[in-house]
């Protein structure tokens, strides 16, 4: 730990407690967190049941559930159970863009409302509005999970990363760059220009900064620590972890970044609706729900709950919230729940097995086969001359494969990739393959290995 750091920790976090009601709220909730992680499951279930019954309350009092609990049976008279939510369809992305307004409960104080915009997977925005105290538990979960990935307040951190509205945003507080220079000390990397000569100045900004902490996107992670070696640059910057976050990571490239970096991966995951959801901890067997904070489902196309191993749709309930309740909040994720048993840390926050991605990321063939696109990761991982690729669904008969390469790349390779692909598919699937310079990022710089545009 840094003399900063330990200065940041003993003097000027203590101060800004003092100074600042805000601060203090949110060191509060991450106090309360780093406490009640190990509390036994049983009593964590308390929790959820008890502000699942305040959430309902505050639920009943919008337009839009006032209505929903009603058709599905429900009473006023009653707090909201956990057996209730298995009542309620899911709260889709239309839900929100049609009728937000009356999702919002009519006697919160307006001023007290912060909003959240998505792109989502298909550019079209969706927006949500966040209430002051359900904004200190998104700092303090994101917090908790920083100090599991080993920083530390006043410790440095790098973030590569690429939502432009983030970056704007971080500019027009001017107050909070001058904080942060002081109590987190942040240095971004842009994960819109990840050109060779781009990042060739990422490596060299790295090993000045000598960041505790790395976060980024994982596919932007992973791209970097690409150049890296192929460069044969030297990294001497070594950070004590790196964050991944907001897209799947796959596990051949957790294991290409921990190599470059030295450090192991901790990875989680989240959205900007509601904040982070799951996270790694040290000993990196699933991810830890944030319990306290959220009710996380993993339910098959009918609604009924998947067992332990089984992949299906993540549902999310806020129990924070209560601004504008979120209940059964269908995101457009697949996971995957862990077994039933105590993670070998000690907490007893329940886990997720691993994030399968987004819907869009399903690619539904004629004979209604479903092929995740996890497929075409371990299929293009480490192949020779394949820099960088994508695979687009336009069609449910048709394929397209976008390949940035160089010069190890081949037409031999292209016929094995086709012929090892029609193989695995269902007869009649058409597959192109386009040879392009570069695959630009997503609106918030992420980058998508598959993409399916089937509604």
């Amino acid at each position: 730990m840094s003399l900063r750091g330990k200065f940041c920790r003993r003097v000027l976090v203590p101060v800004r407690r003092l100074a600042s009601p805000k601060t203090a709220q949110r060191f509060r909730v991450l106090r309360e967190l780093e406490e009640s992680q190990w509390w036994p499951p049983d009593k964590l279930r308390e929790l959820q049941a008890e502000r699942l019954g305040a959430i309902g309350r505050a639920a009943w009092r919008t337009p839009f559930y006032g209505k929903r609990f009603t058709d599905c049976g429900l009473s006023p008279r009653h707090d909201l159970t956990p057996e209730d939510l298995a009542k309620l369809p899911p709260l889709t992305k239309d839900d929100i863009r049609n009728r937000s307004a009356d999702l919002i409960d009519p006697s919160w104080p307006r001023a007290d409302l912060h909003v959240h915009r998505t792109g989502g997977a298909t550019g079209e925005p969706t927006t949500v509005y966040g209430s002051t105290v359900a904004e200190s538990a998104r700092w303090a979960m994101m917090a908790r999970h920083d100090r599991w990935a080993r920083w530390d307040f006043g410790e440095r951190i790098a973030i590569l990363w690429g939502a432009t509205r983030d970056v704007l945003e971080a500019r027009k507080r001017w107050f909070e760059r001058i904080r942060n220079s002081v109590t987190r000390s942040l240095l971004w990397l842009n994960a819109f220009r990840m050109s060779e000569e781009r990042m060739a100045e990422f490596v060299e900004l790295l090993n000045r900064f000598k960041p505790q902490s790395f976060r980024a996107y994982a596919s932007a992670a992973f791209f970097f620590a690409q150049y890296i070696e192929a460069s044969k640059k030297r990294l001497t910057a070594r950070p004590l972890g790196v964050i991944t976050s907001a897209e799947p990571l796959y596990p051949e490239h957790r294991v290409a970044i921990e190599r470059v970096f030295g450090c192991p991966v901790f990875n989680r995951y989240g959205c900007r609706e509601v904040g982070t959801l799951t996270s790694e901890c040290e000993e990196h067997a699933g991810l830890h729900v944030c319990a306290e904070h959220f009710m996380l489902e993993v339910v098959r196309p009918d609604l009924s709950p998947c067992a332990a191993g089984e992949s299906g749709e993540i549902l999310v309930t806020s129990l924070t919230e209560r601004a504008m309740p979120l209940i059964r909040y269908a995101i457009g994720d697949f996971g995957v729940i862990e077994e039933d048993q105590p993670c070998p840390c000690g907490r007893g926050l329940p886990r997720l097995r691993d994030i399968k991605g987004r819907t869009s990321d399903i690619f539904r063939l004629p004979g209604g086969t479903l092929v995740h696109g996890e497929f075409f990761t371990h299929l293009f991982y480490g192949a020779t001359g394949v820099r960088k690729f994508q695979v687009v669904q336009n069609a449910i008969d048709h394929l397209e494969v976008k390949a940035v390469v160089d010069e190890r790349f081949n037409d031999a390779i292209i016929t094995a990739f086709r012929r090892e692909i029609e193989e695995f598919l269902e007869p009649g699937v058409r597959v192109d393959f386009r040879l392009v310079a570069d695959i630009e990022p997503g609106p918030t710089g992420k980058h998508k290995f598959t993409i399916s545009n089937l509604s």
